[in-house]
């Protein structure tokens, strides 16, 4: 899905790599299980939203699920920023 250290490397990249994410259509099972992990929602959703994905036509995420695609957009940046944070060595 093209996400790496190196193509991530401020707080724009990664908010560019969000809506990317959030608003592709390839590969929706990877992106369902990314989506999953990532909100830290149980996997035992993946089957039942997977499906009704599917009933409408597996739309991008901003459509199908906008409150979804705002909230992995934000853990996305505030991930980035922390781990921005956390390689500063501060004393």
């Amino acid at each position: 899905m093209g996400i790496d250290s190196q193509s991530c490397k401020t707080i724009e990249d990664a908010k560019n790599m969000a809506d990317a994410f959030v608003r592709g259509t390839d590969r929706p099972v990877d992106r369902l299980k990314f989506v999953l992990f990532a909100l830290g929602l149980p996997l035992e959703s993946e089957p039942y939203i997977a499906e009704t994905w599917e009933r409408v036509g597996l739309n991008p995420l901003t459509e199908y699920a906008p409150f979804t695609a705002h909230a992995l957009t934000v853990e996305w940046i505030g991930t980035r920023r922390y781990r921005k944070r956390s390689n500063r060595r501060e004393f």
